[in-house]
């Protein structure tokens, strides 16, 4: 996850995906991810969510 996380090779919203539910993991509010990755505190409460009920493969993108 760290490597999704920090990794340069890895596409932007992946990165952002994985540094939401890292910062969640440490046991951040959803308002303070949402400050330190930049986006609306209703990203970070889809991304966590999706993560909690499907794990790794939640933060892929749906067809």
């Amino acid at each position: 996850m760290k490597k999704t996380a920090w990794g340069q090779a890895v596409e932007h919203r992946l990165r952002v995906r994985a540094r939401i539910v890292l910062l969640a993991a440490r046991g951040a509010p959803n308002a303070q991810i949402a400050e330190r990755v930049g986006v609306h505190v209703d990203t970070v409460r889809r991304w966590r969510g999706r993560f909690a009920a499907h794990r790794l493969s939640g933060l892929e993108d749906r067809q």
